[in-house]
């Protein structure tokens, strides 16, 4: 059995960056159920910054972030590079999107309202209209985080100061015993005095083992769709798109874009009235696009 102050169970950005900051002054390891880290939503999803999530707290939470995010990492890659937040929406989204704009105004005075002139400036192939999106609002404090420069910078120093990262590691069971935290996976065991749970759509799941109650998490699918873009557009410099409700984003990544279906129930959804409601029509992505 081996010891440790903090046992951290999730190898993704929060339980990485929580490892390498506890990591200054404990002992820690990370406990990674998947070969790699980041391997599900750290690695997958859209990794951007914006003001249009969550309530008056989470905007606070992440405008307090963004100095740490207009860094380099220790190997002088840049963090984040700058890209603008467009929020879309139809007639029937109007009070949302106006709702959202003040939300995200306490925290910023660079969000405005654009109508469809800007907005067609910033993404030509919108489709715009009564039937489809009349109004916008974008956010120019937006930043396109790299993920993999924060997950890596995270791992250097927790393993800087000492910690370390154990990956294939399922855990079978947590039980307390004399003031500390007992893990078991297979026929290997910890020991702890402070887990931290960083399971991301699992940690109920680890909640449970601990004795601990879930708090109704549960794991979903998301549809993503990448493709690559007619020769004559260039899509480097449209901006991150999303209805004002969650129906659907989009970015543009290295010349590609993902459009991505928001997600509710753990199914995959029809993707078949995206294209008419959003985006203007562009060429059937192939099979070698399509991924």
């Amino acid at each position: 059995m081996t010891s440790f102050d903090v046992l951290v169970i999730g190898g993704g950005i929060a339980g990485l960056s929580a490892a390498a900051a506890l990591s200054t002054h404990a002992r820690v390891v990370v406990l990674e159920a998947e070969a790699a880290p980041g391997y599900h939503s750290s690695g997958r999803s859209a990794t951007f910054y914006h003001l249009g999530i969550g309530n008056r707290t989470v905007r606070a939470l992440t405008t307090f972030s963004r100095p740490f995010f207009e860094q380099t990492s220790d190997q002088g890659a840049p963090l984040s590079t700058p890209k603008a937040a467009l929020w879309i929406a139809r007639s029937d989204m109007i009070d949302g999107l106006n709702a959202l704009y003040d939300g995200m105004r306490m925290f910023s005075d660079q969000v405005h309202h654009v109508g469809v002139p800007e907005m067609l400036d910033l993404l030509p192939v919108l489709r715009t209209g009564p039937d489809a999106i009349i109004a916008g609002v974008v956010d120019e404090t937006g930043r396109k985080l790299d993920a993999d420069a924060l997950q890596q910078g995270f791992a250097r120093t927790l393993r800087r100061n000492g910690g370390q990262i154990e990956t294939g590691v399922r855990v079978d069971s947590i039980t307390r015993e004399h003031g500390a935290w007992l893990l078991q996976s297979g026929d290997k065991a910890w020991r702890a005095g402070v887990v931290v749970n960083a399971a991301g759509a699992w940690a109920d799941e680890v909640a449970r083992l601990a004795g601990v109650k879930p708090l109704g998490l549960s794991p979903l699918r998301r549809t993503i769709i990448a493709f690559d873009p007619p020769d004559n557009i260039e899509t480097r410099d449209w901006p991150f798109v999303k209805t004002t409700v969650d129906e659907f984003y989009m970015l543009p990544e290295g010349g590609a874009c993902s459009p991505r279906r928001s997600m509710k129930f753990p199914a995959i959804p029809s993707m078949r009235n995206l294209r008419t409601t959003t985006l203007r029509s562009l060429p059937t992505a192939s099979k070698n696009t399509l991924r």
